[in-house]
């Protein structure tokens, strides 16, 4: 028996150096897709950095306008509000509407109401896209979305409120 185990293995050296050979190769392989893999993972990991960094840039642009945009929506219902005491008050010391000038003129100013239109490009896109993930910092993505969320409510209300 041991002869034929010997004789087995000579007959076999061959063989098992190639068989050591085609080890190596995968070993070097599976080690380059391992390299490369983790570049590309390190790659990625830089572009989703620089992205994410853009969208917070741009969601800070549109918060500023939507800012504004809140803003001139306030100067605007104190306006509505000052012509509806005017009026009121007209009619109180008129006992009725006596029409003239100033009267028109507010009246005018309540004719037109403006409905608040948001600021949302960015954030549409980020939620169209499935890149609010990108956001890495869990409180910020769930502030924004919470913000957006009540700029939409506040849009619709006064759209259907006009």
């Amino acid at each position: 028996m041991m002869n034929i185990v010997r004789n087995f293995r000579q007959k076999n050296k061959g063989g098992t150096k190639y068989l050591k050979y085609a080890l190596g190769e995968i070993v070097l392989v599976v080690i380059g897709i391992l390299i490369a893999l983790s570049i590309n993972n390190l790659n990625k990991n830089r572009i989703d950095k620089l992205e994410e960094k853009r969208i917070i840039q741009n969601l800070l642009i549109e918060l500023d306008l939507e800012l504004e945009n809140l803003n001139n929506h306030v100067i605007d219902q104190r306006v509505y509000q000052a012509g509806s005491r005017y009026i009121l008050d007209h009619y109180n010391s008129h006992n009725g509407f006596k029409v003239d000038k100033a009267l028109i003129s507010r009246i005018n100013d309540m004719m037109v109401r403006n409905g608040y239109v948001n600021v949302n490009a960015t954030f549409e896109t980020l939620k169209n896209t499935g890149k609010l993930d990108l956001i890495r910092d869990e409180a910020l993505k769930n502030q924004v979305v919470v913000t957006y969320q009540s700029l939409f409510g506040f849009a619709d209300n006064t759209q259907n409120n006009k």
